[in-house]
């Protein structure tokens, strides 16, 4: 083990949504049953089932067992000693306050996602990478069903440090449960939650269950109900899964929508958020590395505003944590200059933004070849110039206009805009005010972590060998994260948030776009070889200031809302205390110091070095 360290609005989101990320399990158990109601067996003696039921056979009673079909198997009505009661997630909550119907992701990984109730956890998601028997289908568009068996099952295979793959059980749950371990550790379960690896002794869903008529007339939610892959009432028997403690709250993207959501009740409802639950989720983003942090998967929690409690945020989904690769880099919009904080900082929504590549890409040309691109040197020279900054007044609004026109592929001006080249009047989206600067006095984090525990964690994980670390969560499977970690942990110690956060990318090289415009094309095969990583661009991570008010301010524009013109959204945005996200939290002077002058650190080309080292704004 690890040795210790020396020395009211009339709306209420939760009241709308069907149970986190998002499944509705209708009753779990039936108000009265008994040992001779027909077609009631048991997990054990039953081979499919409709319903499951929590409570075992009573002791010393014979487990009932209906006679077997002409097939020769025993099918159920009812089947007692099952450990959760599954169903499928619908994904859809319908809002009269946001006038349209929000919508969750439920699954599009391959993996089997299930909304559940358990008698010591409550409610649940049930996540199963593989394993699944009756093929098994999340949904039928586009995705394949859940393997039915695991490549992992052997003790002999060899794990690699790459966790949600499908087709791998154990190494993933391993994983997650590691991660779970180092939630408890740091103190953070508020915001990530638990999880646990289960075995399951239940049946798959016969179908999906809706708790009303009007959403069952709803057409999304009917073709959800119509979807059969024939895997209904199958056992599972010997399934392992990672069962997590269910996880309330809408999910960010769908709450704002880029700001056309964002009403003068939903700004109500998101400024009762509270700080430290913000400022938590970012700190657990960056040390461990977190790669896919987007808005489906931050929820916003208000249950407990009705009795006078504070809105908080909820992480889910945290495979993409710990990522080793040679391009891995931290992207969240939890965490400044990141990838996914650039997308969400900006309400133009899309791939293009993920990417910084220059001009120089190659896409499949009309004859179904690559070739490449016409050059821009006016772009490039841009590109190049280290004194460009997002807010350059050198450059005018017609050369940023000129500029965005002579792009030949239609995304060049959003990928130029990502890489500061453009400037951006866009409106910012209303992500960018969780930017967990934003949530600590003087917008300046420093050395403070989200509690005395926490920062016990980071010293435990500095002070112990490598050996050690990975003997306390040996899910980690390679030392490399335990590096990664740890180097996180010491830079934060010796310098603070902001100096780890600028060591990191001074060590981390910007992605190229292959992944993202390969999900983007109907064949990977076409898309194989749509870049080349020596076409990069320089790019300089930026770390912006943080933006934390509606309002224009400084160098930060203005959140986009659903409706500038309403007369209750003017009044806040006129009210400096209603439009701050954290009202009276003005910079502290570190916070003026650090952005005297912008704060840019570039991308190294080539592999990185550990000897990397920040001087000022500049690695030497």
């Amino acid at each position: 083990t690890m040795r210790g360290p020396r020395a009211r609005p009339p709306f209420f989101l939760a009241a709308l949504v069907l149970l986190a990320t998002l499944g509705f399990v209708k009753g779990g158990e039936p108000e009265t049953w008994s040992m001779d109601d027909v077609g009631l067996g048991t997990w054990e003696t039953c081979d499919t089932c409709d319903m499951c039921l929590l409570t075992d056979v009573p002791v010393g009673t014979t487990p009932p067992k209906p006679a077997p079909g002409a097939d020769g198997k025993t099918h159920c009505t009812r089947c007692l000693g099952c450990n959760v009661v599954l169903a499928r997630l619908d994904g859809l909550v319908n809002s009269s306050t946001l006038t349209v119907e929000v919508k969750a992701s439920v699954g599009r990984s391959g993996a089997a996602i299930l909304a559940g109730e358990t008698k010591d956890w409550g409610s649940v998601i049930v996540k199963a990478y593989c394993g699944v028997p009756g093929g098994y289908k999340q949904f039928g568009f586009g995705v394949s069903e859940t393997p039915d068996t695991c490549k992992d099952t052997l003790n002999t295979h060899q794990c690699v440090a790459k966790s949600g793959t499908i087709g791998f059980g154990r190494c993933n749950y391993d994983f997650l449960s590691a991660l779970d371990q180092i939630a408890v550790d740091a103190n953070l379960t508020r915001v990530v939650g638990r999880s646990k690896t289960t075995k399951l002794r239940s049946f798959l869903p016969v179908k999906i269950l809706v708790p009303d008529a009007e959403m069952s007339d709803d057409p999304e939610v009917a073709k959800l109900q119509k979807f059969d892959d024939g895997s209904g009432g199958v056992k599972l028997a010997d399934v392992s899964a990672q069962m997590f403690k269910r996880s309330f709250g809408v999910p960010l993207v769908e709450l704002y929508s880029g700001g056309a959501r964002l009403t003068p009740t939903v700004w109500g409802v998101t400024k009762k958020i509270n700080h430290d639950s913000v400022f938590a989720a970012g700190f657990w983003d960056f040390m461990v590395g977190e790669t896919d942090r987007h808005g489906e998967n931050v929820l916003l929690d208000d249950s407990l505003v009705p009795s006078g409690g504070q809105a908080v945020i909820r992480l889910i989904d945290n495979d993409g944590a710990l990522k080793i690769g040679p391009t891995d880099a931290v992207s969240s919009f939890l965490v400044p200059g990141t990838k996914w904080w650039r997308v969400l900082r900006n309400t133009r929504y899309g791939h293009e933004r993920m990417c910084c590549v220059k001009a120089g890409l190659r896409l499949p040309s009309t004859s179904g070849t690559s070739g490449p691109q016409n050059s821009l040197p006016t772009v490039e020279r841009l590109l190049r110039n280290k004194t460009h900054s997002l807010n350059d007044s050198s450059l005018t609004n017609k050369q940023s206009e000129e500029i965005a026109k002579s792009q030949p592929d239609p995304g060049a001006a959003d990928k130029a805009d990502a890489c500061g080249v453009l400037g951006d009047a866009e409106p910012l989206g209303p992500e960018s005010l969780f930017d967990p600067r934003c949530h600590v006095h003087g917008k300046f984090v420093g050395t403070k972590t989200p509690s005395a525990k926490t920062t016990q964690w980071l010293r435990e994980v500095v002070e112990n060998s490598t050996a050690q670390v990975m003997g306390r969560y040996p899910g980690l499977i390679d030392p490399k994260r335990v590096h990664a970690l740890k180097r996180r942990a010491g830079n934060y110690l010796t310098g603070g948030y902001e100096y780890a956060l600028l060591r990191e990318f001074a060590r981390t090289k910007m992605l190229d776009c292959v992944e993202d415009d390969v999900d983007s094309q109907e064949s990977s095969k076409e898309s194989s070889d749509l870049y080349d990583t020596t076409l990069l661009s320089p790019f300089r991570w930026r770390l912006n200031e943080p933006c934390c008010s509606l309002a224009a301010v400084g160098t930060c524009n203005a959140v986009r809302v659903k409706d500038i013109h309403d007369k209750e959204m003017g009044k806040i945005l006129e009210s400096e205390t209603e439009r701050e996200i954290f009202p009276n939290n003005r910079q502290s002077d570190e916070y003026e110091k650090l952005h005297a002058t912008p704060v840019e650190i570039a991308s190294p080309r080539n592999s990185f070095s550990e000897e990397t080292s920040v001087l000022g704004n500049e690695v030497v």
